[in-house]
């Protein structure tokens, strides 16, 4: 219909544009503006001639909502489904007539939407969904219900292939961006939760065939988790490609995580995708990274006392660093960029690829 949908995030509300094309000119005219549908999360689903949304900020008690494609107006606002969490968002997916209603906290809800609001169908609460939002789209394929992370995104992968019939089908993972404050101690959590899955993104990467991981812990920003700096985004996935799929001779990615082990009070880590070699490095804006002379940064060790400090670490070969802390002389664990933002993890390969982040037990 020449329409074009922009949804602005929080408190921006949705905008349709007409889009108007005569010869090699494109005019744009606003056609309505819904202040409503403010859409954090989740997305927008038309169906049927509507948009279906989440309303974020607007209306707290009925945030699910419905309004007519044509002309704007709202046709109803429903809460089929709630979320227990601070910001209460939601996201949603259609398929077969049916909407997938998934709220931050796990809770879920089957619904036929009619002219009044959502017909709930059936209800699920998600096992074990976490202590933070569970953001991520519900995805339905081949008669199943799949949200990620962790080894729900392995066996999406692993699904699509056998039913799409391409058991080489190649998946490259765009890993979580810093974001966040960053911290100046090292904890046992962070607060969201973003670096336990960051770090389950990095084990599907690497225990899963014909994968890849685009490290992004040195392009976010701490006010929002989608980073502005696309292009190295882009750029980072498409050296997977051209190594996976194409047969390039590029290295794909920044070093990933092999082994550790302990000698004495030190521990050596070993890493693949090296390149041609370990440094230490800076990455500002869209410039390429610069080697520096600083030390290594945000590596921790813990001891039997689960105690975690900051670790001295230094690059002890072209795939190695060596990491001790003073007060430590057996540790159990080692991390490395365990945080929403690690903002002092500066570890790259000589192609200017940042390291992952990792933990390994002892």
């Amino acid at each position: 219909d020449g329409c074009l949908i922009v949804s602005g995030c929080v408190r921006k509300g949705t905008t349709c544009l007409r889009l108007k094309v005569a010869g090699d000119q494109c005019t744009v005219e606003k056609h309505w503006h819904s202040e409503t549908l403010d859409n954090k999360q989740g997305g927008i689903v038309l169906a049927d001639g509507r948009l279906y949304g989440y309303a974020e900020s607007q209306n707290r008690s009925a945030p699910w909502m419905c309004i007519d494609f044509g002309t704007g107006r709202t046709v109803f606002q429903s809460a089929p489904v709630r979320s227990s969490y601070k910001y209460k968002n939601g996201c949603l997916t259609y398929a077969d007539g049916m909407f997938y209603l998934l709220a931050d906290n796990g809770n879920m809800s089957l619904a036929k939407p009619t002219d009044k609001g959502f017909e709930v169908a059936g209800r699920l609460k998600i096992a074990n969904p976490g202590k933070r939002p569970t953001w991520a789209h519900p995805v339905v394929f081949g008669g199943r219900l799949y949200i990620r992370y962790g080894d729900s995104l392995a066996a999406l992968i692993r699904h699509w292939r056998k039913n799409w019939g391409q058991e080489q089908l190649y998946f490259f993972i765009a890993q979580i961006a810093a974001w966040k404050e960053p911290t100046d101690v090292p904890l046992e959590k962070d607060e969201w939760g973003v670096a336990e899955i960051m770090n389950q993104q990095r084990e599907v990467a690497v225990s899963v065939e014909d994968s890849g991981l685009a490290v992004l812990n040195d392009i976010g920003h701490h006010a929002s988790i989608h980073p502005g700096n696309k292009m190295d985004v882009g750029k980072r996935l498409s050296r997977w490609a051209l190594n996976k799929s194409y047969g390039k001779e590029i290295v794909p990615g920044g070093p990933l995580f092999k082994e550790a082990r302990k000698d004495g009070a030190e521990v050596i880590i070993t890493f693949d995708d090296t390149g041609s070699g370990l440094m230490t490095g800076q990455k500002v804006g869209l410039d390429p990274t610069v080697e520096t002379d600083e030390p290594l940064g945000h590596f921790q060790l813990c001891g039997a006392d689960r105690e975690w400090k900051w670790a001295q670490a230094e690059i002890s070969g072209k795939d190695s660093v060596t990491v001790r802390h003073a007060d430590i002389a057996d540790p159990v664990e080692v991390r490395y960029a365990w945080a929403a933002n690690p903002a002092t993890a500066n570890l790259y390969n000589r192609e200017g690829l940042p390291a992952s982040i990792f933990k390994d037990e002892l």
